[in-house]
């Protein structure tokens, strides 16, 4: 590691992060790391690959250490601010936070999170406003949108989460999992026709999303009495997706009403068994 460009290998490194390359952009800032122990911006990202990598008290230590040596940097504030909220940790996130935006108030990270710990607290009013800051700075913030959406459905105002990612999916048209969010505003809005449009558009397009549009599709016509389009759509689901426990339960809602118990006790007991599995989540409709 004689004579290293640390400045070159922690560009390149900074380039396979944005990249979403985490294993060579860890490699690389610990290359830099062991080359100049102690660079504030290696173990600064580092810390945020552990972040992303789901390891949050890797990420708090190396994001931690990185605030204290640099305690007055808004960027590095703002990501601890992030890591202290996944840890529960909401009141040490908010003095981050805070700090952060007394030193750089359009910091968009910062608010960003504080928005986050506004929305958990119930505080729909000051989260909002500061999603909106968010926006003005940055347009295409897409987790601010989708989360401005949410929050603007949680005060039922449905429409304006509608609005919302009808902008973000204009300004992005190849986000298919955007596309899919939105197609359920636009179904709970009344507007059938353009949700399935987008539950279809997002099926034929995205092989890792098609199980989960045609669930949705499946729900669709289930609520408007269309059984056998709902059990076609159900069935492609599991076809193009065994291991989806969404698309099993769906199944088995189908069978049911359709009166075959048997199948539809055999399909919840699927959807049950994959929903006991570590890391599984609470099933839709």
């Amino acid at each position: 590691m004689n004579n290293i460009d640390t400045t070159e290998l922690f560009r390149r490194s900074l380039a396979a992060h944005e990249a979403g390359d985490l294993s060579a952009a860890a490699a690389g800032y610990r290359d830099v790391l062991a080359a100049e122990p102690g660079q504030i911006d290696a173990t600064h990202y580092l810390g945020m690959v552990a972040y992303q990598a789901g390891d949050t008290q890797a990420a708090l230590q190396l994001v931690g250490q990185a605030v204290s040596e640099r305690p007055d940097d808004p960027a590095i504030l703002a990501n601890y601010g992030l890591i202290l909220i996944s840890a529960n940790q909401t009141d040490e996130a908010a003095r981050a936070l805070e700090r952060s935006l007394s030193i750089s108030p359009l910091q968009p990270q910062a608010l960003f999170s504080q928005a986050l710990i506004h929305g958990g607290a119930a505080r729909n009013d000051a989260a909002i406003a500061c999603l909106y800051k968010v926006l003005a700075i940055v347009p295409g913030h897409r987790a601010a949108r989708l989360e401005l959406a949410r929050v603007l459905y949680a005060t039922k105002n449905a429409q304006g989460a509608r609005k919302v990612l009808e902008d973000a999916y204009e300004l992005d048209p190849s986000d298919h999992e955007l596309l899919l969010e939105l197609g359920e505003l636009r179904e709970l809005t009344g507007d059938i026709d353009q949700a399935l449009e987008a539950y279809q558009l997002v099926s034929e397009a995205e092989d890792g999303l098609r199980s989960q549009a045609q669930v949705r599709i499946s729900i669709l016509w289930r609520r408007n009495g269309r059984l056998a389009s709902a059990l076609v759509a159900a069935r492609s689901a599991v076809y193009a997706d065994a291991e989806n426990h969404d698309a099993h339960r769906s199944l088995g809602q189908c069978l049911k009403e359709f009166g075959r118990l048997g199948q539809a006790a055999t399909a919840f007991r699927r959807a049950h068994a994959m929903l006991r599995r570590p890391g599984s989540t609470v099933g839709l409709d």
